[in-house]
């Protein structure tokens, strides 16, 4: 895990945020849309800085969808994005505020190599036109004081992602679930064994 390095450029403070493998099948040969991480976070109130460190377990090329960054994008504000194809089951973000993407650097890279950016670097990756591409992503946050005047992204507000239905049935069979326990509770103690070893109630 390269924690030490991100706590170096973040400062004290820095903990992991998210770990995930990325998979890059021929199958899927669509283009990672131009995004900033920033936007997906969905926490108001608190100012963060965020580090993604992406690492391929193949050799990372132009044909097989390496990545590719905004050069300076990081120090800008987060741009406005939408849901692709305006879906809110999707989870994944595109940015319609105005950039250049003719401009981007193009970052290919070998196997086990590192690029990290900023959570405001607007990036994207290529579409894969091979038979794989594999990549591992570390993403780590420090968080800093509390801020009332960052309400969250409104485009967050209407995502309905698969996770966040799971999320929610989740919670929901908790709250159910802890019902169910009080309620229990609540009528075992109605009843109170005898000293006839009857259960009368109290």
């Amino acid at each position: 895990m390269p924690w030490p390095l991100a706590v170096q450029l973040l400062g004290a403070g820095t903990v992991p945020w998210f770990e995930a493998r990325d998979p890059q099948a021929a199958a899927l040969r669509a283009a990672t849309p131009w995004h900033q991480d920033e936007a997906h976070r969905n926490d108001p109130g608190t100012e963060y800085e965020q580090l993604s460190i992406w690492m391929p377990l193949q050799e990372a090329t132009r044909e097989n969808g390496c990545m590719r960054y905004i050069a300076g994008s990081h120090e800008g504000p987060v741009l406005e994005h939408r849901s692709p194809n305006n879906d809110p089951r999707i989870t994944a973000l595109e940015c319609i505020g105005l950039f250049a993407p003719d401009s981007a650097t193009l970052c290919p890279l070998p196997p086990g190599g590192a690029a990290l950016h900023h959570c405001r670097t607007l990036h994207s990756a290529g579409p894969n036109q091979s038979d794989t591409r594999a990549a591992l992503t570390f993403s780590l946050s420090r968080a800093g004081a509390s801020r009332s005047e960052l309400t969250g992204y409104p485009w967050n507000a209407t995502k309905r992602t698969a996770a966040q239905e799971r999320q929610q049935a989740w919670r929901i069979a908790g709250c159910r679930g802890r019902a169910g326990r009080r309620a229990a509770s609540a009528l075992a103690r109605r009843f109170v064994p005898s000293a006839g070893g009857r259960a009368d109630v109290a």
